[in-house]
């Protein structure tokens, strides 16, 4: 079906491009130094491997049915929410600045997950895994030189984030690399060397990870641990798989409870954080139900979370802690995209089960490659639960994705498999249809990735030099930036040049109509009483009904009075964030709730409300 030049090409590209992906930044060039080089060796590699299978396109359609009609499903759900969702075209195809994860990225995982999908070679699995414990080495190194304070690029804040940007990005990846060391290790203990070897680099994996702080990489670890055992144990020990099962379902009911600060795991698993992503996962279940159809648009839940989060979410902290992400993977296709676009991304993580579980059945001996694939993978899935689809990482869960459906696939035969190299060498050229092909996706691909990498690029350059007119140019040109249009407004102001300000805040506001900074700056820029600032508090008080609160006259008194009609149980959770236990004055039992607002000191509690609208 596809010839072996093809298909070894493919091989090839599908061995790097999670390495490469992962690895690649440019601090040296770009103000986003992590997303924009990721998505343009993504986006390059994904449209040229469509681009090599395009001219055998219906031909895999028909030995492939399933997954093909799965890809559909999942590329016109995309299209869907990208030309019906209302949300901005530039954002929506290219992403938000600090993510990327547009439609141009999710179509190009896409095709590396279909294309993953068609190598059926024996060594296929094990090299994949290989390449991702080789593009951990570099990786490990680049974090001991960061903790020791050695870094040699400047970044613009200072933490062990390796080449992702977070500790918790970097957490999931050294969690997930560890968990392919050690099953690498199990599959023969008489070689000392690598017994050795593994040993001591997850060893010192998951000391980084420990020094984070962060507790993703330790999940993701224990769970993908977990699951390796469950393959690994002999099939008729039976004490040893109830044993296993125990450990696993109190683990699972543990980790469970610790996530709501309970339980003796609680102080490992818990952390205030895990309070703010239950609330950016509430808001996105609240923008999917009110958006089920097309979602708010691709990479654009940020635009729609003042709106959704609820009264314990806006006031635990401050107003302004908001997010651009729903920090699970699921909620955000939910919210982004609708119903119809988490259906379809559930419905390849199910093709995925269903092919792990098809494939489980028919072994007759352990096969160590698949066994690490489908832990890493699960580790994966853990990360996917509590964080962001970081390109990095996902990369990996997309590529594994595709490498285990193809175990679904067992009785169809992609390439007769060559009995030697020198085969592929004599072979190497392309067929001349994939050739012409790959070459126009790839052109199309590295056009339409380059541009926000080049516009990233001229940006820096000129808020280096302090240009205004130059973060002007870079700000408004093709693709656009809500954040570097923001950024050039503010520069502005700051230098007194109101008008130029005004200019760009109104371009910012006529581009990206939810950006909530561009009409909090059309508000200020506009005299009281004017309609341009009546229109802005208008649509101001649409996007956040919470910090709005600040623009009246009286607002302390308002929110004191929105906080005293919230019910008990809510007073409690947001009191326990404020951390004025100190400040509570007992009452008697039947003078009201034990635990609430009317406990605090008028004082503090005046005090505490006029932080919120940054008040003396």
């Amino acid at each position: 079906m596809l010839s072996e030049s093809q298909v070894s090409r493919l091989r090839k590209m599908m061995l790097w491009v999670g390495p490469i992906t992962t690895l690649a930044i440019s601090p040296l060039w770009n103000y986003d130094p992590i997303n924009p080089i990721k998505v343009l060796v993504v986006a390059m590699v994904g449209f040229t491997c469509i681009g090599i299978l395009l001219p055998n396109i219906l031909k895999l359609f028909k030995s492939n049915l399933t997954l093909c009609l799965i890809c559909l499903l999942f590329f016109l759900a995309l299209l869907n929410s990208f030309l019906f969702s209302g949300a901005p075209k530039t954002q929506q195809l290219w992403g938000m600045f600090g993510r990327g994860t547009g439609l141009l990225t999710y179509v190009s995982l896409l095709f590396i997950l279909f294309t993953t999908a068609q190598i059926e070679f024996p060594d296929f699995g094990r090299k994949l895994v290989n390449s991702l414990i080789y593009t951990s080495y570099p990786m490990t190194l680049y974090c001991i030189l960061q903790i020791a304070n050695l870094d040699p690029f400047v970044w613009s804040g200072y933490a062990t984030f390796g080449t992702l940007g977070n500790v918790n990005f970097l957490s999931a990846f050294l969690g997930m690399s560890s968990i392919a060391l050690i099953v690498n290790t199990f599959e023969d203990f008489r070689d000392k060397g690598r017994l050795f070897r593994n040993f001591a680099i997850s060893t010192i994996q998951i000391s980084i990870i420990v020094e984070t702080d962060s507790i993703q990489g330790l999940i993701v670890f224990a769970f993908g641990l977990l699951i390796s055992l469950f393959f690994l144990l002999p099939p008729k020990k039976y004490s040893l798989r109830l044993t296993y099962w125990t450990v696993l379902l109190t683990s699972l009911v543990g980790v469970s409870f610790a996530l709501f600060n309970f339980g003796p795991l609680a102080k490992i698993v818990y952390q205030e954080t895990i309070s703010f992503r239950a609330d950016y996962m509430s808001a996105a279940v609240k923008i999917m139900l009110h958006n089920p159809l097309s979602g708010v648009g691709l990479d654009s839940y940020g635009d729609w979370y003042r709106t959704e989060r609820g009264d314990i979410s806006a006031f635990r902290t401050s107003f302004n802690r908001t997010a651009n992400s729903a920090h699970n993977i699921y909620l955000d296709q939910g919210a982004n995209g609708g119903v119809p676009l988490l259906l379809a991304f559930i419905l390849i993580q199910v093709l995925v089960i269903v092919s792990i579980f098809r494939y489980a059945r028919s072994l007759k001996t352990k096969d160590f490659s698949f066994i690490s694939m489908v832990a890493i993978w699960t580790g994966y899935q853990v990360q996917a639960i509590v964080s962001i689809n970081q390109i990095g990482i996902g990369i990996w869960g997309w590529l594994l994705s595709g490498a285990l459906i193809t175990k679904f696939r067992s009785e169809n035969t992609i390439v007769s498999k060559p009995n030697t190299k020198q085969k592929f060498m004599k072979n190497a050229s392309l067929p001349a249809a994939s050739a012409i092909t790959s070459i126009v996706f790839f052109s199309i691909a590295f056009a339409l990735a380059f541009a926000p990498l080049k516009t990233d690029y001229d940006f820096r350059q000129s808020s280096s030099k302090g240009d205004l007119n130059g973060m002007m140019a870079a700000s408004t040109q093709i693709p656009s930036s809500a954040f570097f249009m923001a950024q050039t407004v503010d520069i502005a102001l700051r230098n007194n040049y109101a008008e130029q300000a005004r200019t760009i805040d109104d371009a910012l506001i006529l581009k990206f109509p939810r950006d909530f900074y561009g009409w909090q700056l059309r508000r200020e820029l506009s005299p009281l009483g004017t309609p341009q600032r009546l229109e802005a508090e208008s649509k101001l008080k649409e996007i956040d009904p919470y910090t709005t609160l600040c623009y009246e006259t009286d607002s302390v008194a308002i929110i004191k009075s929105k906080l005293l009609k919230l019910p008990s149980r809510k007073q409690e959770e947001i009191l326990a964030f404020w951390k004025l236990e100190n400040s509570l004055e007992s009452v008697a039992k039947n003078e009201g709730p034990d635990f609430s607002f009317l406990r605090l000191q008028p004082e503090v509690f005046e005090s505490r409300v006029k932080q919120f609208c940054g008040l003396p």
